[in-house]
């Protein structure tokens, strides 16, 4: 009885001073926060190997993060990652969505929210071809002589990349040989020139080019 007197005793005072409390803690916890934005950096992990996102994916998202305040003051852009999960991925175009799990915050923050909540990306397949070389000689012999021919040495190279990209080539040059005023046979190692295409080579780049320069009339 004395204990249940203890328990009830006052009771109306007691839960006062419970609510009291919950609401002084609430304060206290609440106390200092705020709510700032971010831009993170997308970042795509677990891409099938087959695939190969193309175009011009987003490259960040606008985060709000909410916490105390002196933590957020030290807090840097690169302190936020945005990842998106990929290993599910299928050729083509799809809608991936990116929700708080997916950002990456240092502790005591929370995601509260993030524009766009969803991207468009394009996947499309990796594939190989072996496609022909084509040297290019810039300039003119010395004066009596003139260019008999061009040997190259491969004449052809893989390369590797997506297949939209790759399905459409024939063929790559080097990069320009000059011969200008030369009168002997010449010898020089060329690079291939894969400006403005996003293509890999997957053998050795590198392209030996043999100009054969002879008197004219030979």
């Amino acid at each position: 009885m004395r204990l249940k007197t203890l328990v009830f005793e006052n009771l109306g005072i007691k839960i006062a001073s419970l609510i009291f409390a919950i609401i002084l803690w609430f304060f206290v916890m609440s106390r200092g926060k705020m709510e700032v934005s971010f831009q993170s950096p997308l970042e795509f992990r677990n891409i099938p190997q087959s695939l190969e996102l193309v175009g011009e994916p987003a490259k960040s998202v606008d985060v709000w993060i909410q916490g105390q305040e002196s933590t957020l003051r030290g807090l840097r852009g690169d302190d936020i990652k945005t990842m998106v999960d990929l290993s599910g991925a299928k050729e083509g175009e799809g809608s991936y969505y990116i929700g708080p799990e997916n950002v990456r915050v240092p502790f005591n923050l929370k995601v509260v929210r993030i524009n766009p909540a969803s991207i468009k990306i394009r996947l499309d397949r990796v594939i190989t071809k072996t496609v022909d070389v084509k040297p290019i000689i810039t300039g003119n012999p010395a004066q009596g002589y003139r260019l008999k021919r061009v040997e190259i040495k491969p004449s052809s190279i893989m390369i590797e990349g997506t297949r939209r990209e790759v399905e459409s080539l024939q063929s790559l040059r080097t990069e320009p040989v000059d011969i200008t005023g030369l009168s002997e046979d010449f010898n020089q190692v060329a690079k291939i020139d894969t400006t403005g295409k996003n293509i890999r080579i997957k053998e050795k780049g590198n392209i030996e080019v043999k100009a054969f320069i002879v008197r004219e009339g030979k």
